[in-house]
């Protein structure tokens, strides 16, 4: 796949210290170029008469194109926006004001795509493993998650997008920053998923 297909991985970590620490606006600025960038070539793919990868390799289905489209889209019909609301996942339209070239602020703009990039992510690892007929198959959850990484061979948790050791990787353990908004319609866990929950993050 193309390099500009990828998700830009963010140039600043998310940390707790991020908060009291941000990183320079003149990087978060350009982190959003690259995010609208980023964007624009996938839609413009989608657009294409092949609607394939770069390698022109491994065509798109038509559903995966078109639920791509829709998760990319700024604004939603009333249709789409009443099924997300009523999902068990924190799904929204992609954030407009990335959009804008002039954002005043950038670190909290950045973080709404971020929280938007893993809403999807979270979407996209279960949606395929319903009891009944499901939204999009394995495959085509698998196509479009391909866009929404980062190239990169580090060791990156799969919501926030930040390096961490294998120890630290998981999402509970080093305090993912968008967790609990990947999280916010979740039904309750039964107590014992709770217990072993627990009883795994302490292994």
């Amino acid at each position: 796949m193309r390099s500009e297909l990828y998700f830009p991985k963010p140039p600043f970590r998310l940390v707790a210290s991020l908060t009291t620490s941000p990183p320079p606006t003149p990087v978060v600025s350009d982190y959003l170029r690259q995010i609208r960038a980023w964007r624009t070539a996938v839609l413009e793919l989608l657009s294409s008469t092949s609607g394939r990868f770069a390698s022109d390799l491994d065509p798109l289905s038509e559903r995966t194109r078109e639920w791509l489209e829709r998760l990319l889209a700024d604004n939603w019909p009333d249709g789409l926006r009443q099924w997300a609301l009523h999902s068990p996942y924190n799904l929204n339209p992609f954030p407009a004001r990335a959009l804008e070239g002039e954002v005043t602020s950038a670190l909290d703009t950045a973080l709404e795509v971020l929280r938007w990039r893993a809403g999807v992510e979270d979407f996209l690892s279960d949606i395929w493993d319903v009891v009944c007929e499901p939204l999009l198959d394995l495959d085509e959850c698998g196509a479009i998650g391909a866009f929404l990484r980062p190239s990169s061979n580090e060791s990156l948790c799969h919501l926030c997008l930040t390096a961490f050791t294998r120890d630290e990787l998981n999402v509970a353990r080093h305090g993912c920053l968008v967790l609990a908004h990947v999280r916010a319609k979740w039904p309750p866990m039964p107590g014992k998923f709770v217990q072993w929950s627990r009883e795994a993050e302490q292994e």
